[in-house]
């Protein structure tokens, strides 16, 4: 039997705002690849990355002097947003395209699309802000891990719900979590060590990235408000 819907475009079945977001990334890094390869730009092209880098990725030497003087603007505050979208390489970001695509898209089956967007918009700040406070280093933080784990947190929430109501192990729903990490050390052994292309670990702010997430799960899901609310009146 036919199905009407064999070729529709798989990107209909995905929320707007996963859509959105990996398109502007993966563009983003078009662009880079075109530019370095000297397809359009201009010579000065082939440093897009690097000056992007510097322009939008989240500089701990940016944010410890804004501290430091109280000296908070724009260009600094924006830093906490935008560094999700340039990455270090096309590798990383495949990889962040990839995986966001796949953990939101499981998480879109219980909480909107507005509920995704603003779990990437609070992973982003609290991942830089950790990042900020925990991490010593000159490099910059870059890439979509850490809003990728704000979606996992809400993935991690909803098998561990369902893992108590079913009576079983709740611990079993962080197993993709240790994966994850799991995988990104491997990787950082790979470019640190052994081709020594300045792989960074930053599982600082994929922890709050998750927990970001996690946290703000009993709040998005639908009717969590009102639970929340319901629960303050009655104490």
């Amino acid at each position: 039997m036919h199905n009407p819907d064999q070729n529709a475009s798989p990107f209909n079945a995905l929320p707007p705002v996963l859509v959105a977001l990996a398109l502007a990334m993966g563009l983003i890094e078009v662009a880079f690849q075109l530019g370095a390869r000297g397809l359009i730009g201009g010579p000065e092209a082939v440093g897009w990355r690097i000056a992007a880098a510097q322009r939008f990725g989240f500089v701990d030497q940016v944010f410890e002097y804004a501290r430091a003087t109280g000296t908070w603007n724009l260009d600094t505050a924006a830093r906490f947003f935008t560094y999700p979208f340039i990455h270090q390489n096309a590798t990383h970001a495949l990889f962040a395209v990839a995986l966001l695509l796949a953990i939101g898209n499981y998480a879109s089956r219980v909480f909107s699309g507005l509920a995704l967007a603003i779990v990437f918009v609070a992973a982003s700040f609290c991942g830089a802000l950790a990042h900020g406070l925990i991490m010593q280093g000159g490099y910059a933080l870059l890439g979509a891990y850490p809003p990728l784990y704000g979606f996992l947190g809400l993935m991690t929430w909803t098998l561990w719900i369902i893992a108590r109501q079913k009576g079983e192990n709740p611990i079993m729903a962080f197993r993709l979590v240790g994966v994850l990490v799991a995988l990104q050390l491997l990787f950082f052994v790979y470019y640190q060590l052994l081709q020594g292309d300045g792989g960074q670990l930053t599982i600082a702010s994929e922890a709050a990235g998750f927990l970001t997430g996690f946290g703000l799960a009993p709040l998005l899901i639908p009717g969590g408000l009102r639970r929340l609310r319901a629960r303050l009146q009655n104490r």
